[in-house]
């Protein structure tokens, strides 16, 4: 196992663990974080961990119950690690369950991460933030 594989799966089992303090140590200072755009964390690029916390970890925390991102496979290169994974929870204000799949790319530097950029599944995360049940799930219109 590469260090960088090693500080990544540290983080996720730090957030698991309930832990956010020694997840948010193995951030850089100055780390680059971008969630994917259309998702509804989107900030455009956000950095420092305070940044980070403000923008998607306290609006995740308020908005959803029992939310987990469970990694699955891990692949690393050099600096590099691959993360495919899912998330889920249960929204708080429509009780409706997510399960959306993700692609994390982080990139290790001196047993820091500098960068994190998230792929998702931004229609799963839509349909679960639908305001209510009577709201029609959103459907690609090639369907």
């Amino acid at each position: 196992m590469s260090v960088e594989r090693d500080i990544v799966t540290q983080f996720y089992s730090a957030l698991t663990e309930g832990d956010p303090e020694s997840a948010l140590a193995l951030l850089h200072p100055s780390v680059s974080w971008i969630e994917a755009m259309h998702s509804p964390y989107w900030a455009g690029e956000v950095i420092g961990a305070e940044a980070i916390v403000d923008t998607v970890f306290n609006p995740i925390n308020r908005d959803f119950a029992a939310f987990r991102a469970t990694p699955g496979e891990i692949i690393a290169s050099g600096d590099q690690v691959a993360v495919f994974g899912k998330y889920t929870g249960v929204h708080r204000s429509n009780g409706k369950a997510l399960d959306a799949t993700f692609v994390h790319l982080w990139t290790v530097e001196d047993e820091l991460i500098t960068r994190f950029v998230q792929h998702t599944d931004t229609l799963a995360w839509a349909n679960t933030l639908a305001a209510s049940a009577q709201v029609r799930e959103m459907r690609p219109a090639f369907f």
